[in-house]
């Protein structure tokens, strides 16, 4: 039986659907999580960040800061003026999740996000 993941702490889950594959290692998966994101000033509460593939965990993060996409970024031209797309930085949250392992045996449920 999958295992729930509780926490406490202000967190934001981000669908990385699209760009997650199987077999992806914790690098990997931080770099799909990481940005760019819409996102308004309640980001700056955030302490983690979780990657959701599928309804399952692929990856958790503690949120070190956040800067806005700008010149020189991926897809930066894609943005609207005045309404910048955020990324953060961050580490693997290994107080969450101590095996990196376990993250695909995670089923997102009951998370509220801010």
């Amino acid at each position: 039986m999958p295992e729930s993941l509780a926490v406490d702490a202000p967190c934001v889950l981000f669908r990385v659907n699209r760009l997650y594959r199987p077999g992806m290692d914790i690098d990997e998966v931080y770099d799909i999580t990481r940005g760019w994101w819409r996102l308004g000033a309640n980001r700056e509460k955030v302490e983690y960040a979780l990657g959701v593939a599928d309804g399952v965990v692929r990856g958790a993060f503690r949120v070190l800061g956040w800067r806005a996409r700008r010149e020189g970024d991926e897809n930066f031209h894609h943005d609207e003026p005045g309404k910048p797309r955020w990324g953060f930085d961050g580490e693997p949250a290994d107080e969450l999740v101590p095996r990196q392992a376990t993250f695909a045996l995670l089923i997102v449920s009951a998370l509220v996000t801010i």
